[in-house]
């Protein structure tokens, strides 16, 4: 049976306004979301988890943990969570299931930095996702002894690199001697 011209071209119209519809809807939505640059480092640092063996120290937090490099500490393996520029809020839904992944027997904590730098509270984020036992870098005394965790004090500002923020060589020695006498000096 032949359609006549006209009925083709309603068809074919109603099909392209149908599909129009729907992908502007896609696009709409796909632009609407919330934008969150650091998803892709969280999955790489995931992915990188899964050869990583259990037991060793899990290194958490931003660039200056990124930037410390920390093969092992107290004999034991370390594994670098690092991700330059997170906040440690967008550091969270990566910390749960690499400590339940890794299986650490400790967890190291330097986050908040990028938090200072922004005027975001970090304090609770960090409460959220570091763990009783945890090793704790720049946190107030106070928030360490009601959470649990060793308190590393954060680097002084003769020990920073020209930006103020990041640690100078000097500074990432000083960071790992600190580490090292706060870990392997105690019982971990």
């Amino acid at each position: 049976m032949k359609q006549s011209p006209l009925r083709r071209a309603t068809v074919a119209v109603a099909i392209l306004a149908i599909g129009t519809a729907i992908g502007v809807s896609i696009g709409y939505a796909r632009w609407h979301e919330p934008f969150d640059r650091y998803a892709n480092a969280r999955r790489i640092v995931m992915h990188r988890a899964d050869d990583f063996p259990q037991g060793g120290v899990l290194l958490i937090g931003d660039s200056t943990a990124e930037r410390l490099h920390l093969p092992e500490i107290c004999g034991t393996p370390v594994f670098n969570a690092g991700i330059s520029g997170a906040r440690a809020d967008q550091l969270a839904p990566i910390a749960k299931p690499l400590i339940e992944k890794l299986a650490p027997r400790t967890v190291i904590v330097m986050a908040g930095t990028n938090d200072r730098i922004q005027n975001d509270p970090w304090q609770d984020d960090i409460a959220g996702f570091a763990p009783r036992g945890a090793v704790v870098v720049g946190v107030p005394v106070a928030l360490a002894q009601a959470n649990g965790w060793r308190v590393v004090d954060a680097l002084p500002a003769s020990l920073l690199a020209a930006d103020g923020i990041h640690h100078s060589p000097a500074g990432r020695a000083e960071m790992k001697r600190r580490l090292s006498r706060s870990m392997c000096d105690s019982d971990v």
